[in-house]
């Protein structure tokens, strides 16, 4: 079944690229040859560009199609073997950021201390202006003193500090997952919908009836496919986006420093918290899907040996019934919309975190006027 649906999508994408370039090369074809006429406006005339549009359906089609295969091929003994791939990811970054920041003699690490003790500098020369100014102002230098302090503690202990903000999304997310199944496995709500839908079968169809309710049943599976590839492609891009996160962060901790650059170190930070809330939604929205097919499932008569375990056995559906497969379709495809649309929502969240330099600085003026 599983190489039958591969075979259906990689025929329909093929399809659909040839359709849709040859009915493109045909148009730009015929505006091409058509001549001019006097007084036309050659600005209406609209020449179509068959190469763009045939590469899209063609090339999106194959990368659609090879990016499913592994995921239509993972047992659950492959998924512990992927969550010690993560663990071993995280682990090798741990190490690569920490022999940076531990080795004095590399570029990054030397540029880093050397723009802090600039910054430091500038910012000595500042509160030394203010003295100048306005004698001594304790609001002021109470909080150059305390971002000092602040930055010099990150820098110092940076992989920490990185890995408890990425371990709050890590919780947060598992928590949702954990409180409806009762573990944290990455692999675990894809591939139990995937054994879900594989204990429903149809009963015996007339030769009127197969075109249709085929049609559902190939449908339903191309949709849970779609959401494991989209899930999946999002969960890898949460995960690299962080690394590429952490790396570059070293160097932009230390424009924590100055009023003028903190926004420097906001916009690293509100980059790193975006990935965080990526990965808490995609687990919010893999939870969502799993309740909407348990319900479906359950209508149709699928009994399991626990609340999310292994199906009992195949059910036959009666094809009166059929219809409700067609509306886990579009659930489980408004679940893939989500997983899509997570992105615009991350970075939406993200955005509305403020500025935590900002934060920082009006935390610490209130704590000098509670001393004052």
């Amino acid at each position: 079944m599983i190489f039958t649906l591969v075979g259906l999508l990689v025929v329909a994408c093929l399809a659909a690229g040839f359709v849709f370039g040859r009915g493109s090369v045909r148009g730009a074809t015929v505006a091409q040859e058509a001549p001019a006429t006097e007084g036309a406006d050659l600005s209406e005339m609209k020449v179509k560009k068959p190469k763009r549009l045939r590469r899209f359906f063609y090339w999106g089609g194959v990368f659609f199609v090879v990016a499913a295969i592994p995921l239509l091929m993972v047992d659950p003994a492959h998924a512990t073997l992927s969550e010690a791939m993560r663990d071993s990811f995280s682990n090798e970054l741990r190490n690569f950021v920490v022999g940076i920041m531990a080795d004095s003699t590399n570029a990054v690490n030397q540029w880093s201390w050397m723009l802090f003790l600039f910054l430091a500098f500038l910012l000595v020369v500042r509160e030394v202006v203010v003295f100048i100014a306005n004698g001594f102002t304790v609001v002021s230098h109470a909080e150059a003193v305390i971002f000092f302090f602040a930055t010099l503690a990150i820098m110092g202990g940076y992989s920490e500090f990185t890995d408890a903000i990425w371990g709050v999304g890590v919780g947060l997310g598992n928590g949702y997952q954990s409180a409806l199944v009762g573990n944290t496995d990455n692999f675990f709500l894809s591939q139990w919908v995937s054994k879900s839908m594989s204990a429903v079968s149809l009963e015996d169809i007339s030769i009127f009836d197969s075109i249709k309710l085929a049609i559902y049943f190939v449908l339903w599976h191309l949709i849970a496919m779609f959401l494991d590839v989209v899930t999946w492609i999002a969960g890898v891009w949460a995960h690299f986006g962080y690394a590429l996160a952490k790396v570059i962060g070293m160097v932009f901790i230390p424009f924590l420093l100055l009023p003028s650059t903190r926004p420097l170190f906001d916009g690293w930070f509100k980059f790193l918290v975006g990935f965080v809330v990526l990965l808490i939604m995609l687990k919010a929205t893999l939870v969502i899907a799993a309740i909407s097919v348990k319900s479906i499932l359950g209508t149709l008569g699928v009994t399991w040996t626990t609340e999310y375990g292994e199906p009992v056995g195949v059910v036959e559906v009666a094809k009166e019934n059929f219809y409700l497969l067609a509306d886990s379709s579009l659930m489980l495809f408004v679940a893939a919309l989500f997983v899509l649309s997570s992105f615009a929502f991350a970075a939406a969240l993200a955005s509305g975190a403020g500025s935590p330099s900002g934060a920082l600085g009006n935390l610490a003026k209130k704590a000098i006027h509670k001393l004052k």
